[in-house]
């Protein structure tokens, strides 16, 4: 089972509910007209129903995202902040022989100059079969923000993932993040997604999302 099914794109509308038989406006006998009420996502994200094999943490941080993820973009915040939150990122398939990453993500943020950087820190790398171990800060390469919404990538920067019964191993991404600013800005989310290489092993998928307050 994927924990996330993540495809970062522009601004899409999904049903809220199928079209339902009716008969339309009797005093015209028309077949009526489609109201099916429809909300704005910024991601195009899915996630299961039964989130309970997942750590309390992380199921906090999706349905959060979840949340956030129907608000309007804040186009216009100002300022400058740090904005923290949490992140939970799935590493292959949880299924199989994947693994759950969680941790708090740091942005710096400075909408005077569209500016942001920041950072994943404080990880945890957790197979959800009692193995876990810790993961070194994966830095958020700096990137303008435009219009509300910011894309980036993370460092390929090596780290470091030590403890468990595994030896220290290094470990190095390819990702893009892709945010959004909401609640008028005082809130941002966004979604993390590329691949991950442990040592000699083959790159393996890595998928999340995040969800951040300005402090």
């Amino acid at each position: 089972m994927k924990i996330l099914k993540a495809t970062p794109a522009l601004l899409i509308s999904l049903s809220l509910a199928a079209c339902s038989g009716g008969s339309g406006d009797s005093s015209s006998g028309g077949t009526g007209t489609d109201t099916t009420p429809t909300v704005s996502r910024i991601f195009d994200i899915s996630l299961p129903d039964d989130l309970s094999n997942l750590p309390q943490t992380a199921q906090d941080t999706l349905t959060e995202f979840d949340s956030r993820n129907q608000m309007a973009v804040a186009t216009s915040p100002t300022g400058g902040s740090v904005y923290s939150g949490r992140t939970a990122m799935e590493v292959g398939d949880l299924e199989t022989d994947g693994a759950l990453v969680e941790g708090e993500v740091i942005l710096f943020v400075d909408f005077a100059s569209s500016q942001l950087s920041g950072q994943l820190q404080g990880l945890t790398l957790n197979d959800l079969q009692g193995n876990t171990e810790t993961v070194d800060v994966i830095r958020i390469e700096g990137t303008n923000i435009d219009a509300g919404r910011y894309a980036t990538t993370l460092s390929t920067d090596p780290f470091t993932i030590a403890g468990g019964t595994a030896n220290e191993r290094e470990g190095t991404a390819d990702a893009k993040v892709d945010g959004a600013f909401v609640d008028g800005g005082a809130g941002t989310i966004g979604v993390i997604e590329g691949t991950v290489t442990v040592g000699s092993d083959p790159a393996e998928s890595l998928v999340g999302v995040y969800t951040a307050d300005s402090n």
